[in-house]
C-alpha cells in the first residue's frame, strides 16, 4: 500500500500546475518578495498526494515556476531563488518538488536554478520527475529514457557526495512502453542508488494497480508516493 501523505501549495497556470502567489488580478506574481504572503499558508494549501498514513502531512514547495515564468527571467535569478529558499527555511519547509520539464516555457530551468544555488547542499530534500515531451508522452518511459533523464537531473541539481533524489516520478503515463519495461527501468536506477523512493504521477487507478502488481511479482522497487490526476 502507498503510505505517504504530502501537502503542496498548488496553483494551476496555462502551462501546468505550479506554485506561486497571486496578485490582485489573479495572476502569478513575478517577484520573489511576493512569496512572503504565500508562505504564511493561510489559504492556499492543498493535499496533492493522499494515501493512508499515520504521519502528519508535509508541505512540499512546488518549483514549477522557477525559470523565466515567475523567477529567473533576469540576471538576478540566482539571488531571487536564494531569497525564496531562505523564506522557505524560515517557514520550516525543506521539501521541493520539481521536474525535468519545469517550466514548460524554459524546459529544465527549475532544476538548473536549484542546482546553481546549491539547494541540496543547503539541506533541501528534492523530488523530481522524468522528462516528458509537450507533444506527447509515448516512449518517454522506455528504460533508456528513464536512465538519461535521471542522469541529467543529477547533473542539473548538483547533488553533493551521498546526496540523491528523494522521490523520482514518471511525470505522465506512457501507453506505448510496456509497464513491465517501465518498472524494470526505474528499478535499475534505484539499484544504482540514484533515488530513495519511487513515485507515480498522473497514473489512472487501473494502471497504478497493474504497475504495483508487476513490481511485486518481479521484485522491483514499488511506488510509495502518488500524485493523482
Amino acid at each position: 500500500m502507498l503510505g505517504y501523505v504530502y501537502g503542496k501549495m498548488l496553483y494551476n497556470t496555462p502551462s501546468g500546475s505550479c506554485l506561486s502567489s497571486l496578485n490582485q488580478g489573479g495572476k502569478p506574481t513575478p517577484c520573489c518578495s511576493a512569496y512572503r504572503s504565500l508562505i504564511s499558508l493561510h489559504h492556499h494549501t492543498s493535499i496533492v498526494t493522499i494515501m493512508a498514513s499515520s504521519e502528519a502531512p508535509h508541505i512540499i514547495f512546488g518549483c514549477g515556476g522557477l525559470g523565466n515564468e515567475f523567477v529567473g527571467a533576469t540576471n538576478s535569478s540566482n539571488s531571487s531563488v536564494r531569497e525564496l529558499l531562505e523564506l522557505l527555511k524560515e517557514a520550516g519547509i525543506n521539501r521541493l518538488d520539481t521536474a525535468a520539464l519545469y517550466p514548460p516555457s524554459d524546459i529544465g530551468a527549475s532544476q538548473r536554478l536549484l542546482g546553481q544555488v546549491g539547494a541540496a547542499r543547503l539541506g533541501f530534500i528534492i523530488d523530481t520527475k522524468v522528462l516528458i515531451s509537450m507533444s506527447g508522452f509515448k516512449g518517454t518511459l522506455e528504460p533508456e529514457k528513464i536512465a538519461k533523464s535521471i542522469a541529467e537531473s543529477h547533473e542539473a541539481l548538483r547533488f553533493g557526495d551521498g546526496q540523491r533524489i528523494n522521490v523520482f516520478y514518471p511525470h505522465a503515463p506512457d501507453v506505448a512502453t510496456p509497464l513491465k519495461d517501465q518498472a524494470a527501468g526505474f528499478h535499475e536506477q534505484y539499484k544504482k542508488g540514484l533515488f530513495d523512493k519511487l513515485g507515480v504521477c498522473n497514473f489512472p487507478a487501473d494502471m497504478l494497480a497493474e504497475f504495483i502488481d508487476i513490481c511485486e511479482r518481479e521484485g522491483y522497487v514499488k511506488p510509495t508516493v502518488h500524485q493523482g490526476l
